[in-house]
């Protein structure tokens, strides 16, 4: 079966950053919206919104049928989330990268140690818990991955306290 029409749309995440240090900082506080129910700027066109994720800055951005217009959408995203930390503190800019060293000081509130949030419902079932304690014990061996076993079962206990 061929496909005639589709679209791309997406909702990528970024650290946010103090560009003097090079270090992460937390978005909570810093950027409005939370998961699920972003905030829009009166600025922004229609589709595109801001939020938090943990402790990174998420964006929307509305679908397009077309590569270029999925390009400019995520550049305009970015421009824009730089612009808005840069206003709150010309020290901070963005950083889009996989994953990022985080200092334990932006990680102490409740915000920041939720794990697989969304609607303010935890995703972190055991279910998932378990299929990641799979995936780590039948690892390629030519990779060196840490083994994070013990990672999946506090998550489990952390699942199990909250719901």
């Amino acid at each position: 079966m061929r496909i005639n029409s589709f679209t791309i749309g997406a909702d990528p995440e970024l650290f946010i950053i103090n560009k003097r240090t090079g270090k992460v900082v937390s978005s909570i506080g810093l950027i409005p919206g939370e998961k699920g129910n972003p905030w829009v700027g009166e600025d922004m066109p229609k589709g595109f919104g801001l939020e938090i994720d943990n402790i990174l800055a998420e964006f929307n951005i509305p679908p397009v049928k077309n590569w270029e217009g999925f390009v400019n959408n995520i550049q305009y995203m970015k421009d824009y989330i730089a612009k808005f930390v840069s206003n709150k503190n010309p020290d901070l800019g963005i950083k889009c990268i996989a994953s990022q060293k985080v200092d334990s000081d932006q990680l102490q509130s409740e915000e920041a140690q939720l794990f697989g949030q969304y609607n303010g419902r935890l995703l972190g079932r055991p279910s998932i818990v378990n299929w990641a304690k799979t995936v780590n014990k039948n690892q390629n061996k030519k990779f060196k991955y840490r083994d994070n076993s013990e990672d999946c079962e506090r998550l489990q206990n952390i699942v199990e306290r909250r719901e």
